[in-house]
């Protein structure tokens, strides 16, 4: 997916790479819905008590993720989708516990029930009336494109800017839904006003070219990280974007150079394919050449999509590590690492296992399908008819089947992170008191109404 910088890069959303990967969700009591009540101070253990040291950080592989990712797909499928909702929620438990802060691992107390009943607020009071409106649209005005065209600028407005205010409450969600130690984070700020910023600096990017990016990554990333708590202890953001601008402009210009490249060579070979042909004399091969025409556009899709993630890899090892170390808390701050060879290769490795997960699905539905078809139609002449007929459920399948695996790809991206980030300078837990804010209510509606949720 052709992924917003704020959210893959920072400022919530697909991969958060400071709110989500690092460990740094430090949240929760582990009392019943201690997010409804004001909580007291969270104990100390004694060992830690008056003492400020340097906070350790750990990786511990979570076991079963295979498993449970085939097992999340089947239930989605017998269920139409509706156990997605829990299945992401076991994901986020596994995924979680696997960061160790001080030996201790974080924990996540949201439920499935809880990003269920998000959902649904969202879909009946924001997109059931779009759709409604987009109906009475076409039925009253269906022959006027200019009325048309207002209607579906204003939807995109207003889902752009349901977009940013849903990021802000899920990374709020998601915070105050995480403990560690009895010690719970949080999120202040205003989604609304995070909503905005995100909305009219996404329209700027046309008008930039591109080019507003780094800033909007920062900006954004900003309202996010500057309403960050650990208990009673506040974080601070102040990154700059004037040194992302560099490695901004090599991603620009070695992309901007490889999509003219590119889009060239697919029309010269392209043109090759179909030179000499006469649709009219050769009406029997049509079907042939655009099948062999469309499978070369996919190709080049997908290889220029390859091509991206290795060309950025640079530049978001840049930023992470950048934003990290603009992160402070008292006297500490964060550390990152992160490579451009080692994201590259986490980037690519993870494109290639959510395929072969795809094709992995694919196949062993061909392999319990086909032989039914062949029962049941026992008059097909040939098996390239019985592809024919099963194809649709295939790419069906195929597409569904994408994000069987996320859950691997997740924890490996995890990490990768976690492993090369540190805090560096001394925290004085004994002065980290619960923080007495009350967590979101419900699940990340907005997020997973727009599909912009990272876990």
């Amino acid at each position: 997916m052709p992924r917003d910088d704020s959210a893959a890069l920072g400022g919530g959303g697909h991969g958060d790479a400071l709110g989500e990967v690092n460990g740094y969700r430090l949240a929760w009591s582990g009392r019943a819905s201690p997010w409804t009540e004001g909580a007291a101070s969270a104990p100390v253990p004694a060992a830690d008590a008056g003492t400020a040291r340097p906070i350790e950080i750990a990786w511990v592989q979570p076991l079963g993720l295979v498993s449970l990712a085939v097992t999340n797909f089947i239930r989605r499928i017998l269920t139409l989708g509706a156990y997605d909702f829990w299945g992401r929620t076991e994901v986020r438990r596994r995924l979680w516990s696997a960061v160790r802060i001080e030996g201790e691992p974080l924990t996540y107390h949201g439920t499935g029930r809880e990003l269920c009943t998000g959902f649904l607020i969202v879909f009946a009071i924001v997109m059931v009336p779009l759709l409604i409106g987009s109906f009475l649209i076409a039925g009253f005005y269906g022959g006027n494109p200019i009325a048309i065209g207002v209607f579906q600028a204003i939807a995109f407005l207003v889902i752009a800017y349901l977009t940013g205010v849903g990021v802000h409450r899920a990374q709020r969600y998601r915070l105050s839904r995480t403990a560690w130690r009895g010690i719970r984070g949080g999120l202040d700020g205003n989604a609304f006003a995070y909503g905005w910023v995100h909305l009219w600096t996404l329209l700027c990017i046309p008008a930039t070219l591109g080019w507003i990016a780094p800033w909007r990554t920062t900006r954004l990333q900003s309202l996010i990280a500057n309403g960050m708590h650990l208990g009673s202890l506040p974080v601070r953001f102040e990154a700059r974007s004037a040194s992302l601008y560099g490695p901004f402009a090599v991603l620009w210009f070695t992309m901007t150079i490889g999509a003219f490249l590119g889009t060239a060579l697919f029309g010269a070979v392209a043109a090759g394919i179909v030179e000499g042909y006469d649709p009219v004399r050769d009406a029997k091969t049509d079907a042939y050449l655009r099948t062999v025409v469309g499978g070369l556009a996919i190709a080049f899709m997908v290889a220029g999509y390859l091509l991206y993630l290795v060309l950025s890899a640079w530049y978001q090892a840049r930023v992470i590590n950048h934003f990290a170390s603009a992160t402070r808390f008292g006297q500490a701050r964060l550390s990152c690492r992160a490579s451009a060879i080692g994201l590259a290769w986490i980037g690519v490795s993870n494109a290639l296992i959510l395929a072969a997960g795809a094709v992995a699905a694919v196949a062993v539905m061909a392999a319990i399908a086909i032989p039914i078809a062949l029962v049941l139609n026992q008059t097909l002449p040939a098996w390239s008819s019985v592809a024919l007929q099963l194809a649709p459920f295939a790419a069906i399948i195929a597409i569904a089947a994408l994000g069987i695996l996320t859950p691997v790809t997740q924890a490996r991206y995890n990490r990768y992170i976690v492993e090369r980030m540190a805090i560096v300078g001394p925290v004085d837990l004994a002065a980290v008191a619960q923080s007495h804010g009350a967590g979101a209510d419900r699940g990340e509606g907005l997020s997973q109404a727009f599909d912009i949720d990272g876990y």
